[in-house]
C-alpha cells in the first residue's frame, strides 16, 4: 500500500499506525489530511471525514477506500455540531497554522466525552541534534536552541511548540500518552538502504521498542501526542459573541449620533446578513449610534429578534483634537489622556467592558451580536490582550464592516476569529470626525 511514499513517509506511516493501535468502526476526523494516505488507511474500518487547505493535495489524495473530503482549514471545523468525533487526527499540522490555539479548542469541542486526539508534532531537542549531527549547520541548531522558529523548503516556517502547550492552550484537554518517533532512521546516511524492505523492518521494531522510553523520546525528531478531554461537573456555557463594526458612514454629517451610511455603507452591510444568516444567533445589541444599528438592522430583521440598545457600547466622545493618526497614537499611547470634552481609552474600555459583562451574564451559552465602533471594539480586543495596541487598532479601521468572533466560557475569553470585512481607505487623515 505505501510503496509509491518515500521511504521516510512510509516508515512514519507504519509507525504511526501502530502507535495508534487497531481502530473499528468510530467516526474520525483527519484535520489537515494532505493527500489522504491516513485518511484512506483509517477509512477501511471507519467513517472518515478529512479536511485538507490545499487543493493540490487533494486533487492526488489516495482513495482506495470511501471517505469524506472537505476543502478547507479552520472554518470548516466551526461547521460541526458540539461532540462530533470519536477520534481526532492532526499529524504534523499545527506547527504550520498562525491560529493553532483555536484549532485546539474546537477539537476539544468537537471531541466525544471518551474520544481520543492523536498529534503528530515536531521535537525541538530532535531537531537540533539532526541539524548537529546529520547537518552540520550550527548556526541552525543554535537558532533553534535560542527559541526561534525553524524553516521547511515546503511549507515555510515551523512554528514550534511545547507538548505542553496543548493543555495551556485548552484547559479540557489532557496529554495521556508521550511517544517518540524518528529517532534512528534519520542518523542512517546510506539513502539507499532506506529503501530496503528488511532494514526498515527492523528500523520499525527497534523504534516501537524505544518509542515510550524517557532518554529516547527526548532526542526523537517527532513526539506522538494522546489527548483526552476532561470531563467537567460544572460545564462552563460557550458563548460567543459577534461584534460588527458598523459599514461606512456620511463623515460630512456633523451630528455623532445620528450619522447615518452611505449608500455605498448600506450596500456593504449586506455581508454581515450574508455572513450570519445560516447561524443561530439569540440576542442583538447594539450602540445606540444611528451607524451601528443600521449596519446590523437588516440582519436582526432576518432573525425576527428585537434590538437592544445600551449607551455604554456608543463610541468615543471626540474632544476638539478629533482622529488623526497623530491623535490614535497619544491615546494608544497613554490610555488616561483624554482631551477637553472628549473621552480616553480607559473611559471608553470601562463601559464598554462593563456592558460586555453583563451581556455575558444575561445571555450565557447563546450565540450574540453586538453592534460597534472601532475604538469601542479597539477597548474591548485590549482589555482581553494587552499587547494590543495603536498599530492593531490602525489596522481594523479601514475595515467597514467588519466581523469578529469572541467565544467566551462564563466571562473567560477563550478564542477571538476575524470574519468578514470591506476594505474602506481612510480618508482624510487630519479630519476631526473619522470614526
Amino acid at each position: 500500500m505505501l510503496k509509491n511514499l518515500q521511504p521516510w513517509e512510509s516508515l512514519m506511516k507504519r509507525i504511526v499506525w501502530l502507535q495508534l493501535g487497531e481502530i473499528t468502526n468510530k467516526k474520525i476526523l483527519d484535520f489537515g489530511s494532505g493527500i489522504g494516505v491516513t485518511a484512506d488507511y483509517l477509512a477501511g474500518n471507519n467513517e472518515v471525514i478529512a479536511i485538507e487547505l490545499s487543493e493540490e493535495s487533494v486533487n492526488i489524495r489516495w482513495t482506495n477506500n470511501e471517505y469524506q473530503q472537505l476543502i478547507g482549514s479552520t472554518e470548516k471545523l466551526r461547521e460541526f455540531e458540539d461532540e462530533t468525533f470519536d477520534m481526532i487526527i492532526c499529524h504534523n499540522v499545527l506547527e504550520y497554522a498562525a491560529d493553532r490555539e483555536d484549532i485546539v479548542r474546537e477539537f476539544a469541542r468537537l471531541l466525544k466525552a471518551e474520544g481520543t486526539i492523536s498529534i503528530l508534532k515536531h521535537n525541538r531537542p530532535g531537531r537540533v541534534m539532526q541539524m548537529v549531527v546529520l547537518l552540520n549547520d550550527f548556526d541552525s541548531a543554535n537558532n533553534l536552541l535560542d527559541g526561534n522558529d525553524g524553516m521547511a523548503s515546503k511549507y515555510g516556517a515551523i512554528r514550534y511548540y511545547e507538548d505542553a502547550d496543548i493543555e495551556k492552550w485548552c484547559s479540557n484537554l489532557k496529554i495521556t500518552k508521550t511517544l517518540g518517533m524518528r529517532t534512528f532512521w534519520d542518523m542512517q546516511q546510506n539513502q539507499e538502504i532506506h529503501k530496503d524492505a528488511d532494514w526498515q523492518d527492523k528500523m520499525i521494531q527497534i523504534e516501537m521498542r524505544v518509542s515510550d522510553m524517557e532518554g529516547y523520546k527526548d532526542i526523537a525528531f517527532l513526539h506522538h501526542l494522546t489527548i483526552e478531554k476532561i470531563l467537567s461537573c460544572s460545564k462552563v456555557p460557550m458563548t460567543k459573541v459577534y461584534f460588527v463594526r458598523h459599514a461606512q458612514p456620511e463623515h460630512d454629517h456633523a451630528d455623532d449620533k445620528t450619522r447615518p451610511l452611505t449608500e455605498e455603507g448600506k450596500a456593504d452591510a449586506k455581508i454581515v446578513l450574508e455572513f450570519l444568516k445560516d447561524k443561530k444567533v439569540d440576542a442583538f445589541y447594539s450602540s445606540p449610534y444611528k451607524r451601528s444599528m443600521d449596519t446590523i438592522a437588516d440582519t436582526t430583521a432576518y432573525f425576527e429578534k428585537e434590538m437592544i440598545t445600551d449607551e455604554r457600547l456608543r463610541e468615543r466622545e471626540k474632544g476638539p483634537d478629533g482622529n488623526n493618526y497623530g491623535m490614535f497614537q497619544k491615546r494608544w499611547a497613554d490610555h488616561n489622556y483624554h482631551e477637553e470634552g472628549g473621552e480616553s481609552i480607559a473611559i471608553v474600555q470601562e463601559r464598554n467592558i462593563a456592558a460586555l459583562n453583563d451581556i455575558l451574564s444575561k445571555d450565557a451559552g447563546k450565540n450574540i451580536v453586538v453592534g460597534t465602533h472601532g475604538t469601542a471594539l479597539g477597548t474591548i480586543l485590549n482589555f482581553y490582550d494587552n499587547s494590543y495596541g495603536c498599530d492593531d487598532f490602525l489596522g481594523i479601521i479601514d475595515k467597514m464592516p467588519y466581523v469578529i468572533e469572541l467565544d467566551f466560557e462564563g466571562n473567560t475569553l477563550i478564542s477571538k476569529t476575524e470574519h468578514v470585512y470591506r476594505e474602506k481607505k481612510f480618508k482624510g487623515k487630519k479630519r476631526a470626525d473619522k470614526k
